[in-house]
């Protein structure tokens, strides 16, 4: 993950490539996940949301788009790039992105007494948001694996 802000949505070969979904949390700064099929971040970026009409997406990634403010213009943005977009409730991502933040990076030392409300992220959310919207996109799409059987 990215601290910086960038001004290219191109993002790394490598995690276009073994991507299954692209979570994008729109906004005045868009943020971006790329999502393995197994719900594994591969990678993720915050950009301008001028920067989606750049946009590197590789064959059969879908792209979830979170259904909130600024759905429409980042919708119309991509589509009018050729995408095809899938909306996805965003309702609470942003604190679902803190959490899956600090489940990433958990603090170390003395920060671990300090309770999680008090701990705000040391950058900007907005791609752990949209890898909540790649979750909720997978837990809606691909159906969990099947239990094995009992050996008779």
């Amino acid at each position: 993950m990215t601290r910086e802000r960038r001004s290219s949505a191109a993002g790394p070969a490598a995690a276009i490539l073994g991507a299954v979904v692209l979570g994008v949390d729109p906004g005045r700064h868009v943020g971006l996940a790329w999502v393995d099929a197994h719900g594994a971040l591969l990678h993720g970026e915050v950009v301008e949301e001028a920067d989606l009409t750049l946009l590197e997406v590789g064959e059969g990634l879908a792209i979830a788009l979170g259904s909130g403010t600024g759905s429409k213009a980042a919708r119309s943005r991509l589509e009018a790039a050729g995408r095809i977009v899938t909306l996805v409730d965003e309702r609470a991502t942003t604190e679902e992105g803190r959490r899956l933040y600090w489940r990433d990076h958990p603090p170390r030392g003395w920060r671990r007494c300090i309770p999680v409300g008090f701990r705000p992220p040391p950058l900007a959310v907005d791609a752990y948001a949209a890898y909540a919207i790649a979750l909720r996109w997978l837990a809606a799409t691909v159906p969990p694996p099947a239990a094995p059987r009992p050996q008779k």
